[in-house]
């Protein structure tokens, strides 16, 4: 029981950086940020090692303040010690005020800690407490979604449908988006965390003309159908999300440069080689000669 709840938090802060690093610039929107960003910071520091996690980004805005992101399944106190460790850390570390934000997918006991000397209140986006009903009524009169709404709309709230008819509507939605493939790998790794196997098989079959060729969610099917083990979830995900990294890479990358973040910066927080951040720019560059 306890590894498949851990399982799940792996799951959940896999989609939180992956969904970060993919669509950086509609992040900004999504959390209310009216900023621009101008830099990605370091998280480690000589007095404290802050834990490389799934969920673990920083960034200076242009007014020079930090932007510091986290995800959590389930906020705790000592979750909440623990971010104003990090925030701590990196306003000694960089100079700058920084803020907190934190998502998590329903309402927690501890939102803030206020004991002693200490007081810390991050900006906590809560999934289930966005409305549901409002994107869709938004999608069904043309206006723009934002690819994270997307990822995230099957655990918002609503009153008229189910977390499954949500995942349903949400599909259908991301399948306009030229992202389709990273969208639907994303919304079914987080909802295996959420559903049973059972229905959320019956909606990725129902939905496989709109999945064709995306080989995390049949390998996904496969397992199901075959009925494997159930860490077969997290394999046929994890390899799936493998499986065209260097395309989601280029892409994040590119996205990055528009923000005009140091190429040094986004090769470690990407994990590439400057080589490639370089190769980037310059398709970039001659792509805006040629138009």
């Amino acid at each position: 029981m306890r590894d498949m709840e851990i399982n799940k938090h792996h799951n959940q802060d896999k989609v939180f950086k992956e969904a970060l690093d993919l669509f950086l610039n509609k992040s900004l929107d999504f959390f209310g940020i009216e900023q621009i960003l101008t830099e990605i910071l370091s998280t480690e520091t000589t007095e404290t090692t802050t834990k490389k996690s799934f969920a673990d980004n920083a960034f200076k805005t242009a007014t020079n303040e930090g932007v510091h992101f986290e995800s959590e399944a389930d906020i705790s106190e000592a979750d909440l010690i623990r971010f104003c460790s990090s925030n701590i850390d990196l306003t000694r570390k960089h100079k700058l005020p920084f803020t907190t934000i934190i998502l998590t997918p329903k309402r927690p006991k501890h939102t803030y800690y206020n004991k002693g000397s200490i007081k810390f209140m991050p900006k906590i986006i809560v999934l289930s407490e966005l409305n549901a009903d409002a994107v869709l009524e938004n999608f069904h009169n043309g206006k723009p979604i934002n690819e994270l709404e997307m990822i995230y709309l099957p655990l918002y709230s609503s009153k008229t449908k189910t977390k499954a008819e949500l995942l349903d509507a949400a599909i259908k939605i991301a399948s306009v988006s030229k992202y389709k493939d990273k969208i639907f790998a994303l919304q079914t790794l987080l909802m295996s965390t959420f559903m049973d196997r059972e229905t959320l098989l019956e909606i990725l079959e129902d939905n496989m003309f709109k999945l064709e060729n995306n080989p995390a969610i049949e390998f996904f099917i496969q397992k199901g159908m075959e009925r494997g083990r159930e860490e077969g979830i997290q394999q046929g995900m994890e390899r799936g999300m493998q499986q065209g990294i260097a395309e989601a890479q280029r892409k994040s990358i590119a996205v990055m440069l528009k923000y005009n973040l140091p190429v040094e910066g986004i090769a470690k927080e990407l994990g590439v080689n400057t080589e490639i951040v370089e190769e980037v720019r310059s398709n970039m560059n001659s792509e805006h000669v040629g138009e």
